[in-house]
């Protein structure tokens, strides 16, 4: 009974979310056609380019001479603010319900208040709950983060391979953060699975809805809006701070 949140930790529902997780920077880059399937081109590859002199002499040109190319990369950047928003969005959105199952669930069907008997208190087995689904947010952030360095590395929105993958884990890393802090005392609260994800769909409309107001507040649940732009950073913290003292509170208090 003690180790029964490992095995839902690792069950099948789990791991096809974990799958999704990984791969929502290809499938929203597919979905927002980031990266185009196919392109056109247009013209020849080479371009000649013929001058008559008096003489009757001919010159031709194969290529025009070269120049340094400068990328404005943060500008690059902010033009593809949707999509990251979008991989934000989503990854908040399946973070959370990943913690839901894992929190919400056991309480919904009572059998966490056996397990916490058995297990030495409700605030031990929440907190070891809470441990796997951020173990689990970790993880698909790291493997997420892959696909999705090699998004912005196509997209030349970073320097190099290196850069790409760190900031793209620092954008993960922070959504797991807040999602897993934001879904555990919703779940403490709702007692219900279905519920506390309709919660999560609730607060994430909201914070957007309030953000078209005062744009740093969305950095609550987009996180890569810290990273590239830096807002929100205090709103950030004091969301994760209130929500973990709020679920411990609840987890001490919670009754059967």
């Amino acid at each position: 009974m003690v180790k029964l949140f490992l095995r839902e930790s690792f069950s099948a529902s789990i791991i096809i979310a974990v799958v999704i997780l990984i791969s929502t920077p290809l499938l929203i880059a597919y979905a927002f056609n980031v990266i185009p399937h196919y392109s056109h081109a247009y013209g020849g590859i080479i371009e000649f380019y013929n001058t008559s002199t008096a003489g009757g002499e001919e010159y031709v040109q194969l290529c025009p001479p070269t120049s340094p190319i400068y990328v404005n990369r943060t500008r690059l950047r902010l033009a593809y603010m949707n999509y990251l928003d979008g991989v934000s969005a989503v990854s908040f959105l399946l973070i959370g319900s990943i913690t839901a199952y894992i929190i919400a669930r056991p309480i919904e069907y009572r059998y966490f208040f056996i397990e916490a008997t058995y297990g030495g208190g409700r605030l031990r087995m929440f907190l070891l709950r809470l441990s796997s689904a951020y173990m689990l947010g970790f993880i698909s952030s790291l493997l997420g983060a892959v696909n999705l360095s090699g998004i912005m590395y196509v997209l030349n929105l970073y320097s190099g391979m290196n850069e790409s993958f760190l900031y793209s884990l620092e954008i993960l890393v922070l959504e797991t953060i807040i999602a897993v802090a934001v879904a555990s005392i919703v779940s403490l609260f709702t007692r219900s699975f279905s519920t506390s994800i309709f919660a999560i769909l609730g607060f994430i409309a909201l914070i957007l809805i309030l953000g078209t107001r005062y744009d740093p507040l969305t950095s609550i649940v987009l996180a890569n809006r810290i990273v590239l732009k830096g807002e929100g950073v205090g709103l950030y913290v004091l969301t994760v701070l209130a929500s973990i003292t709020g679920s411990i509170w609840r987890a001490d208090r919670i009754e059967y």
